[in-house]
């Protein structure tokens, strides 16, 4: 080794980088991690390899940064080589610090993914996504204690809790959280500091009610939830009669209002029947709030019928009419075509007692949506909005609605102004993880779906949501099918939740478990719709093709267009030739796609139009088939293959109908190797026109074997596995 030359009298600092060619190795090494940077998020897309990877890869070269530069001043002379002790050291710990701050802001990153542990329980996270900024002054209406020496009248305290907060939901300078998020904090153990980060909010509402006799004494209190002080406190005693009940709600809600906002008049009319409580009637109240608590949609039927006799001018009692109506059809199977008539004519007379009340607006839009006329659902769910910015389950059917149309975007932001109302809804979170699905946000929405669980873990909705999501994006069956099993066992008289259980056996093909369930379902339950699907594709791979129909046929019974129904006949009468009966039978659901103009296609309506274009093709029609496969084909334009509203394999059945062989199969390649794997896989492979004339291709028998193999290797996993008594990995 030589030494290292002696440094030349005089000369400065710029030359000696100069010489010693600090500054270029500088530069060739920013160039060239530019360039790795660059190739690394190539690769990462192509191969999806995990975020992680890239994001440890920023830190990791700017640290390498100072290594080169110190490399460069000992070694950039030629002749300088020899490592001295200065130089080892400087290196030394240039790597210790270099690699600890790595290693620290990689934890940092872990323990932000989606498969870190989760919150505690209702706690929404701080980089869950989910934030929106409000600045305005925010308060909770917590749960009413009930010191009624009568514990049934629990109904009538959650009744005056629910009313106040309503009436201060119409105050449009207040963030008001809804009852649904403070529900889940009834005898809670938290402090009031931890209650209102929770719920994201600086003010509590808190209070008592007792009911004796003919007399009611409420007491309330407003508290500081940074402090745990006292800022205001009032108690009512009233003889018990509607109009008091409602004086007592419109004063607290006024003084509440005006406190928050720093003296400002309140926007409370408290002379005037308000939306929460627009009856006087102390019999129809009692009712409607018995109905509002009632645990079947039939029996809050017959509480809210009792509240519209006692006063035929309470629209609130309309409005929940309206919902228990329809909530009987996917309770309990009860028939649309006797259902929805009544249901609507319930809305409608909602709107025509009044028709500033938001709540009546949102009922009514259900049956637009029912019809498939989205423009007006989003328009009344809109006006539902206008009339109260803080009513939250406007925001959500607002983002389900919007991300129908294929406005992720727009879905996204109104989901998350309803979390910012309601932090502890399941619904809201499911809603928002949809809008992050579509966008291809799959690590922010499995966020969300875990949240909802997280925040209630007995809901069977939210583990059924979550199941979802890991069995079709994911393509993990092995964690889905325990976290449905356990929905199931949640709620064992819901048909629709063992059905989906049968869905994931049929999709694992699993067909004798699927059977066992399906039977179970069919003898329980031999009206439902989504059994009956069910029933319908089992059938169908088995080759039972009567079994099959008359399963679809008992689905149109119920459904009269639903589409399963209809494709499974339709492609029936195709199989045997009778290309009239297919076009007559979608003809008769799905008219737009036969009319002279046919619509535009979105991803609520692209699958539909694809099977209309199928039915044509063989009506001898190809021109206005082409007409929808063009559309069809346009709408893919930017969108994710999987995920809520994906086009899964669209694109491979565009290109087989129209005799495009080499795209169909490329297409399917792509699909397969994404994780694609339904639902309902077979059918749209093995038992679909469609693809007849790629069943004999060897890349067609591959792609189906592909997903085989990954299917038994997840079947297998499953029976070596106990049902897990936490199913939430």
């Amino acid at each position: 080794m030589t030494e290292p030359a002696a440094e030349r009298t005089g000369d400065g600092t710029w030359a000696r980088l100069s010489r010693r060619k600090v500054v270029q190795w500088g530069l060739a090494y920013l160039a060239g991690a530019w360039g790795f940077l660059q190739g690394l998020e190539f690769l990462s897309e192509t191969y999806d390899w995990p975020p992680q990877l890239r994001m440890v890869a920023v830190p990791a070269l700017l640290i390498g940064l100072p290594i080169v530069l110190v490399l460069a001043w000992y070694h950039g002379d030629r002749g300088h080589q020899r490592l001295t002790r200065t130089e080892f050291g400087i290196l030394a710990l240039l790597v210790v610090l270099g690699g600890g701050a790595v290693w620290r802001y990689y934890m940092a990153i872990e323990a932000r993914s989606p498969h870190s542990t989760v919150a505690a329980p209702g706690q929404p996270s701080a980089t869950d996504g989910s934030r929106l900024d409000d600045p305005r002054p925010s308060v909770a209406v917590l749960p009413f204690e009930n010191l009624s020496a009568n514990t049934d009248d629990a109904y009538f305290v959650d009744g005056i809790q629910v009313d106040i907060l309503t009436q201060l939901t119409k105050v449009r300078g207040l963030r008001v959280i809804a009852s649904t998020s403070a529900e889940q904090l009834r005898g809670t153990a938290l402090s009031m500091h931890e209650i209102g980060q929770r719920l994201g909010v600086s003010k509590l509402l808190q209070g008592r009610v007792q009911r004796d006799g003919d007399r009611v004494r409420i007491n309330v209190a407003l508290v500081d939830a940074a402090t745990g002080s006292q800022e205001w406190a009032e108690r009512y005693d009233r003889s018990l009669t509607g109009s008091n009940i409602l004086a007592i709600q419109s004063a607290v809600a006024a003084t509440v209002a005006a406190r928050l906002q720093s003296g400002l008049p309140a926007e409370v009319d408290t002379t005037t029947p308000g939306a929460a409580a627009s009856t006087r009637s102390l019999e129809a109240w009692d009712a409607y709030h018995r109905g509002e608590g009632a645990g079947t949609p039939e029996e809050a039927e017959q509480y809210f019928r009792r509240a519209i006799q006692a006063d035929p001018r309470f629209a609130l009692a309309y409005v929940g009419l309206s919902q228990s109506l329809t909530r009987q059809i996917y309770a309990s199977g009860a028939r649309r075509d006797v259902i929805l008539p009544e249901a609507e004519a319930a809305a409608d007379t909602a709107l025509q007692i009044d028709p500033e009340l938001p709540q009546a607006w949102l009922a009514s839009a259900w049956f637009f949506g029912n019809r498939g006329d989205a423009a007006a659902e989003e328009a009344r769910i809109r006006k539902a909005t206008e009339l109260n910015p803080n009513f939250a389950p406007a925001y959500e059917r607002l983002a389900d609605t919007l991300l129908e149309a294929d406005r992720a975007e727009e879905a996204v932001l109104a989901a998350k102004k309803g979390v910012a109302l309601d932090p502890l809804s399941t619904g809201l979170r499911e809603s928002l993880a949809l809008g992050f699905e579509a966008r291809g946000k799959f690590d922010d929405a499995e966020v969300q779906y875990r949240q909802a669980v997280d925040i209630d873990p007995m809901s069977p909705g939210s583990l059924q949501a979550l199941s979802a999501f890991l069995a079709y994006v994911r393509g993990n069956f092995v964690l889905a099918v325990p976290l449905q099993r356990k929905a199931v066992r949640l709620a064992p008289e819901n048909a629709y939740l063992l059905g989906t259980l049968a869905q994931l056996h049929l999709d694992l093909e699993d067909d004798t478990r699927a059977a066992e369930l399906l039977d179970e379902a069919v003898n329980r339950w031999p009206d439902r719709t989504n059994v009956n699907v069910m029933a319908a594709l089992l059938a169908r791979y088995r080759g039972d093709q009567l079994s099959a129909t008359r399963y679809a046929r008992k689905v149109l019974e119920t459904s009269p267009k639903h589409p399963a129904g209809i494709l499974l006949l339709s492609e029936a009468d195709l199989a045997r030739g009778d290309v009239a009966g297919a076009r007559e039978k979608f003809a008769f659901a799905y008219p737009e796609f036969f009319a002279p103009v046919p619509p535009e296609i979105n991803a609520g309506n692209r699958g539909l139009a694809i099977a209309a274009a199928s039915i044509l093709l063989a009506a001898g029609d190809p021109g206005r088939a082409r007409v929808l496969l063009d559309r069809s084909e346009r709408s893919l334009r930017g969108q994710l293959r999987l995920g809520e509203q994906g086009y899964a394999i669209a694109d491979a059945r565009i290109c087989a109908l129209r005799g495009d062989r080499a795209g169909a199969l490329r297409a399917l390649r792509e699909a397969v190797k994404a994780g694609w794997r339904g639902p309902a896989w077979r059918i749209r492979l093995l038992y679909s026109r469609d693809f007849v004339a790629l069943s004999g291709e060897p890349e067609f028998k591959a792609a189906i074997a592909e997903i085989r193999r990954d299917l038994s290797s997840q079947r297998a996993e499953l029976e070596r596995l106990t049902d897990r008594a936490s199913p939430v990995p």
